[in-house]
């Protein structure tokens, strides 16, 4: 039994762009009491409830969505389908053969081609070989999603423009490989898919390295490029930062840098993500501190700010302690934290 209401503001970013009027940061969207997750990005309501009088309620949501039980009034109870499909045996998650993992790898994706022109070729393979990146034969770029147990749960499909660097629009830019395989009819309609964090599967590998949380694959990339001691994983934009998403994140060190946009966002939502998941969270602030209003309003991400920096022919060496001095003053090591509490228990004599 949970219940639902509607979400505190709390500042700018607990307020959201109306799915009916579209006027940005009047939206109040619904929470459930208990975790202080989302329901939907659809379901809330209009703080101009004279102009726009748009209402979208959990019990409307749940009435769309049967498959989900029903809510009664501001309490969501599982119906009794509901219930005996829980006691049933669940639906296994969704795992896809290595074998197109490994038929895709190649060096041939825009977006590849483009990330040359800043990092040598020995940096761009040991990339390509950590995240297992591939690529079609029309150039887009395929970032594949394996769980920390080495599974493979999709693989997002990009298309970028070889000179900006920057995502392609229309049709076929943007695809999942689960998708793509489920029209070829080489996996099952049912196929259920569960999402993980992309990189996910270096956590097992590097089980004391601190784990830096970015909102895309592309971002993850550049980054590990330049700093390749932390652990760069993707929730996939804003809403996958998570509980659910980052279960594997439990009992490591977190720092959260989303795009600029989403600073806000992330600071309110990371105690939760934190104490649901069992980790130590953290959100930078480095963005914030480096980009101006507009860019921080056009979501510019860490990414960005790399590829600007090289642009301006700053060594990579150089930026690579400017952002790794910035990371590492998150997590104090444990006998700096012993030290500094003696000192201030027994100040130094003179």
């Amino acid at each position: 039994m949970y219940k639902y209401i509607l979400e505190k503001y709390s500042g700018p970013a607990s307020r959201h762009t109306c799915p009916g009027c579209g006027r940005k940061r009047e939206f109040s969207r619904y929470v459930d009491a208990v975790t202080g997750e989302y329901i939907s990005g659809s379901v809330g309501k209009c703080n101009r409830s004279s102009q726009c009088k748009y209402h979208y309620t959990p019990s409307q949501y749940f009435a769309d969505h049967p498959e989900l039980g029903k809510p009664s009034h501001a309490l969501y109870y599982r119906s009794k389908a509901v219930q005996e499909a829980a006691s049933a045996a669940p639906i296994p998650v969704g795992i896809i053969e290595r074998q197109y993992l490994v038929r895709s790898t190649g060096t041939q994706s825009y977006f590849i081609i483009w990330l040359s022109r800043y990092f040598g070729q020995e940096t761009i393979r040991q990339v390509i070989n950590e995240y297992s990146i591939g690529c079609t034969k029309d150039g887009r770029t395929i970032f594949w999603q394996q769980d920390i147990s080495g599974r493979i749960r999709t693989g997002q499909v990009m298309r970028y423009d070889p000179r900006t660097g920057r995502r392609s629009k229309g049709p076929g830019a943007m695809d999942w490989t689960h998708a793509i395989l489920k029209r070829k009819g080489l996996l099952p309609e049912n196929f259920n898919l569960r999402q993980c964090l992309f990189g996910e599967h270096l956590l097992k590998a590097h089980p004391d390295a601190t784990v830096v949380l970015v909102e895309s694959a592309k971002s993850a990339v550049i980054c590990s490029a330049l700093l390749p001691e932390f652990i760069w994983c993707v929730t996939g934009g804003k809403a996958g930062f998570s509980s659910e998403r980052c279960r594997a994140l439990a009992g490591r060190k977190v720092i959260a840098t989303p795009d600029a946009d989403a600073h806000e966002e992330w600071l309110a939502k990371a105690p939760m993500v934190a104490n649901v998941v069992g980790c130590k969270i953290v959100v930078s602030d480095f963005l914030i501190r480096h980009c101006t209003r507009q860019q921080r309003d056009n979501g510019y991400d860490i990414a960005d700010y790399i590829i600007d920096q090289l642009i301006d022919d700053v060594p990579h060496e150089h930026l690579a302690d400017k952002i790794r001095n910035q990371l590492e003053t998150y997590f104090i090591p444990d006998r700096l934290v012993g030290l500094i509490a003696r000192c201030l228990k027994e100040p130094f004599k003179k």
